[in-house]
């Protein structure tokens, strides 16, 4: 995505643009391995040290609520990000944590099935797959 995407998303759910959220979707950006907050706050210290944890986490929040971000729970204890640009799934290691990006799955199938047997409209899902990835095996 885009800094334009992000700043058409702030503005049309009545959010500022601001320093610390552009920079805070930079830096999701710029990762790959799906990075909690802690992570992330990490590598924005040295560009941004007057950036508290509080702050990105709240952007996180703000992110999240406008649709840019997602939170995926892994099980972990603590919440990873990842940007909601594209539709995709994700594969984590079960040895080291790797989570992965998986793109084009066909799962049409699976949410006309969870509709029927449940009844339920469904407004999204996030599948997982889990496994021993290259470096692990």
């Amino acid at each position: 995505m885009t800094n334009e995407v992000l700043i058409k998303a702030l503005r049309g759910n009545g959010y500022k643009v601001t320093p610390q959220r552009v920079a805070v979707y930079e830096a999701l950006g710029a990762c790959r391995n799906h990075p909690c907050a802690e992570t992330l706050y990490k590598m924005l210290q040295p560009a941004h040290p007057r950036m508290s944890f509080a702050t990105v986490y709240k952007v996180l929040e703000v992110l999240i609520k406008i649709g840019v971000v997602r939170s995926l729970d892994f099980g972990e204890g603590s919440t990873r990000f990842d940007l909601a640009a594209e539709r995709h799934h994700h594969v984590r290691c079960v040895k080291c944590g790797r989570v992965t990006d998986v793109f084009g799955l066909q799962d049409k199938n699976l949410l006309h099935q969870a509709r029927a047997e449940t009844g339920m409209v469904l407004t999204g899902e996030d599948i997982v797959f889990y496994g021993l990835c290259r470096d692990c095996q």
